[in-house]
Formats: structure tokens, C-alpha cells, sequence
């Protein structure tokens, strides 16, 4: 065991870990040559936080199916919630005898009639240790990143469905040149943790992952490389502190226990969304964004020649290797397609064609469906695509008082120039008020440079137009004498 010769595929390294990483030699945590684990056996960390072991998962589509991995799991936790798991892509039937053997050769071997193994007995890999290996888990201490001497890389990969454990659409790593946690799908880039936006004692902070509180993150750069992990605060030291895994799930969220590691749960890749979300190539019937999928009850259906309705029939993709999140997909880049059932299992069912989505609020037997909707709900937890809707609001607003503003002053500046105008014509014909003359010349002058007198003020003068006041008489009429 000292020289690490090949052994064994993803499966090998698992007892080796309980050895090496906690250091003890009690039986219950070490396999040791001639040793035989069976289904019903497990090995149990020093400290017993960890499980090793063999369990089974049910079929999503046969109750009566379930297929037996090797896993190592949180101890008194979930089994089917394993932080690692040896045999991802191939599982055994759990009706068959499982049997984790280390021989005197120094060879660990999984003997089982579903399981294929080379004529030597191992699957010709080393030794090492699991979680130096991992799958959809990443534990305080583990490790995302490249080693560039060995080209080595960690990575983590998702479930492919709810209880189907072998690889999906999702996969994070870390992106050295930018220093940053990507996430792809199908490798197409999905959703990035953003830059460091702080950094101190080589405790760092990104722009879209949650500071979750007892938790530091970490980035090591040596010589062989350089990659992402996180450590836990002691003084944070609780049952949740110990059981804390950050797990990429298969429908694409990282979570810890039930917090959300990511700031977004879901990206549409309209580039519309903030927190990390990636853009990429739309369908052409999708480019006009703000569709998506909105889980309801009922049925597709249309009119059909005689006067009822139709239902749509699904389509129907059997195929084992399909997940949610390629179910997803495949109705998405589909411009026929208008909604698909397929949230939790492998495989995928579908609608399409020219029918409308008629809901029956849950009543019927109809399966729920995640139909094509215009609106996006998503939109409501992150606001992400609505920030450009408060700027245009205020602009509108403002251009609308800045209009109506200008409107009011030059209405009132045309009342202020015909107010004047009546103003003095009135002063020309009003009988009942007499201006005195140094007022009427003040006035006169400020206004016009000229005196005005009102028609009651020159009507005093003349007496009211007496023949004693009158010089004459000329083509413009009579002309009177006055005395101020």
C-alpha cells in the first residue's frame, strides 16, 4: 500500500480516507487486507462524523427497482444525501450480494454480479483518497482548482436527477486566470461567483456568493497550482458548522444543508439577470426574453373539427441520461414546444404544437407541468431584469413635470402681457378713478415715456366737455382747454 500502486476506479479510495484523514486503526473504522465489508456493514470515522457504507436508491419510474451505490455520508444523516459516492456511473442492482474486499495483494475490489470488474480483480487505478476525488460535494477543506504540474483538476458534478447519483448538467470549478467559481452546463458557461470584491489574510469575499456566517473562503496559490476551498470558523462550531457541505444540485443551485450559497437560484441567460448569471445563444423564437416556465395544472388542448377539444399528446424521450435540467433545455431550443413535465427524474415528456394551456387549478388528475409562460416569476425573488424599470419611471416623471412646468410659465407670462394691455385701456375708459397727475406722469414714464391720463380725470378738467372749455373744432373732432 506504501508504493499507491493502480487499483481501483472512483471506488477505491474510500477506506483509505477513514485511515488517513482521522488517523486510527480501531476495527470499526479500517478495512484491513483479507477484510470483507458486506451491504450490511460500515466503517465509521474516529470522530463519527462520517459513514461509510452501501446503500440503495429507488427508481424514479419502478418502485421495485433500486440500484446499490458505495458512499460515504454524514453519520446519523441521510444516506441518500452521500457527500461521496464511488460508483456514480455504475451502480449494481441492490438485489445482488455486494462486497467491498481489500485482498493480501493490497487490492480493493467490489465483487458483484452487476458489476464489471477486470480479470485481475481491480479496475487498474490507484489508490487514493476519496476526497481528493469529489462528486457533487464539497467539504471544509476539499479542494476546486487546477495543479498544473499534474494538470489535475476539482471539480464538482451534479446528480443527474433526485435520486439518480451519476453525472449531470452542472459542473463548478475554479477559473484561475479570472479567480472566480464557474458554474456550466452541459459545458456551456451558466453562472460565475463574480470577482473578489474583498480579501484579507487570505480570507476572501465574491460578488455573488452569500457570506454565510462561520464560513471563510479561501484561495491557495503555490507553486503546483492554485485553487478554491473554505474553511469553518471554530467559534462557529455547531452540529449544522459540522455537517456544513456545499452540494451542487442537479437542477443547478449550490446549497449548504438548506442555505443558498448562490445569490441566483436560476438563470435564463438572457444576460438580463444580475448576481452572476452568464448569457448564451437564445433559440431565435426566444430572443424577445421574458418567457419562461411556471409550474400549473392541466392540460393542452385546441378545438378540433367537430366542435371539441383536443388534448395535446406528450412526446415522450426515454432516454436514461436525460435529467430536469436537460428536459428543460430540450423544450426551451424546441419552438413548438410549450411545456414539459420532468422536475425530479430522469427522462422527459413533453407537449407541442398548436394548443393553449387550459388550467384546471389542481382539481383533476392532470400532472403538473412547467408550461411556457411570458412572464418571468423568477424575476420577483431577485428584481434582477426590473432595474431598469424605476430609472425609466423617474425620467418619464420628470420629463413630464419639466413639460408641464415650461407650459404653466409661458401661459402665465402671456396672462401677465394681455393683463397689462386691458390694463391700460381700462385706464383710458374707467369714469371712477382719478389719478392725480404726478401719478399718471410716474406711471406714464415707467410704462411708455409718455403721459396717460384716464377718461375721468381729463372729463373733470373740462368740466364734463363744457362749450366754456372748447377751442375748436377739427377733423378729428372737438378740442378742449384743460387746466392741471
Amino acid at each position: 500500500m506504501a508504493s499507491k500502486e493502480r487499483l481501483f476506479n472512483p471506488t477505491v479510495l474510500l477506506i483509505i480516507i477513514m485511515s488517513s484523514l482521522w488517523g486510527s486503526s480501531a476495527a470499526l473504522d479500517t478495512l484491513k487486507q483479507g477484510d470483507v465489508l458486506n451491504s450490511s456493514q460500515y466503517l465509521v470515522s474516529a470522530k463519527q462524523r462520517f459513514t461509510l457504507g452501501f446503500f440503495s436508491l429507488t427508481s424514479d419510474y419502478d418502485d421495485n427497482k433500486s440500484d446499490s451505490y458505495l458512499g460515504i455520508w454524514f453519520t446519523n444523516y441521510e444516506q441518500n444525501r452521500s457527500v461521496w459516492i464511488a460508483n456514480r456511473n455504475r451502480p449494481f442492482s441492490s438485489d445482488s450480494r455486494a462486497f467491498l474486499t481489500f485482498d493480501h495483494q493490497g487490492k480493493l475490489t467490489i465483487n458483484s454480479s452487476g458489476f464489471g470488474v477486470n480479470s485481475n480483480g481491480s479496475i487498474g487505478r490507484r489508490l487514493w483518497e476519496s476526497f481528493d476525488d469529489p462528486t457533487d460535494t464539497l467539504l471544509p477543506g476539499m479542494k476546486l482548482g487546477v495543479n498544473h504540474e499534474t494538470g489535475r483538476n476539482w471539480s464538482l458534478t451534479s446528480w443527474l436527477a433526485q435520486n439518480d447519483p451519476a453525472s449531470g448538467a452542472f459542473t463548478l470549478g475554479w477559473e484561475p486566470k479570472t479567480r472566480r467559481l464557474v458554474m456550466k452546463r452541459r459545458g456551456v458557461p451558466y453562472w460565475s461567483s463574480g470577482l473578489q470584491v474583498s480579501s484579507s489574510k487570505n480570507v476572501s469575499l465574491f460578488e455573488y456568493i452569500h457570506p454565510t456566517k462561520g464560513q471563510d473562503y479561501i484561495i491557495n496559490t503555490d507553486a503546483e497550482g492554485q485553487y478554491f476551498t473554505y474553511s469553518l470558523d471554530p467559534e462557529f462550531d455547531s452540529l449544522d458548522q459540522e455537517r456544513s457541505a456545499w452540494q451542487l444540485q442537479y437542477w443547478g443551485p449550490i446549497m449548504d444543508r438548506s442555505i443558498s450559497i448562490m445569490k441566483m437560484n436560476f438563470c435564463s441567460g438572457y444576460g438580463m439577470e444580475a448576481e452572476g448569471c452568464e448569457t448564451w445563444n437564445q433559440p431565435e423564437c426566444r430572443l424577445m426574453g421574458g418567457q419562461t416556465f411556471e409550474q400549473k395544472s392541466g392540460s393542452f388542448t385546441r378545438m378540433g373539427p367537430d366542435g371539441l377539444p383536443q388534448l395535446a399528446r406528450g412526446v415522450f424521450d426515454n432516454r436514461t441520461t436525460i435529467g430536469p435540467a436537460d428536459c428543460r433545455a430540450l423544450c426551451w431550443n424546441n419552438c413548438d414546444c410549450l411545456g414539459y413535465n420532468g422536475d425530479e427524474g430522469t427522462r422527459c415528456l413533453y407537449w407541442e404544437g398548436n394548443f393553449t394551456f387550459d388550467p384546471d387549478d389542481g382539481r383533476s388528475r392532470s400532472i403538473l407541468k412547467y408550461v411556457l409562460t411570458k412572464e418571468d416569476p423568477s424575476n420577483k425573488d431577485d428584481k434582477g431584469n426590473k432595474k431598469w424599470i424605476a430609472p425609466v419611471i423617474v425620467t418619464a416623471i420628470l420629463v413630464l413635470f419639466l413639460g408641464t412646468f415650461g407650459l404653466w410659465r409661458r401661459y402665465l407670462r402671456r396672462v401677465d402681457v394681455e393683463g397689462s394691455e386691458e390694463k391700460q385701456l381700462l385706464e383710458l375708459t374707467t369714469p371712477d378713478r382719478l389719478l392725480d397727475a404726478d401719478e399718471l406722469e410716474k406711471d406714464g414714464n415707467a410704462r411708455h415715456n409718455i403721459k396717460v391720463f384716464s377718461f375721468a380725470c381729463i372729463a373733470a378738467a373740462t368740466n364734463n366737455f363744457t362749450p366754456e372749455t372748447k377751442l375748436g373744432e377739427g377733423g378729428f373732432g372737438p378740442v378742449y382747454k384743460v387746466c392741471f
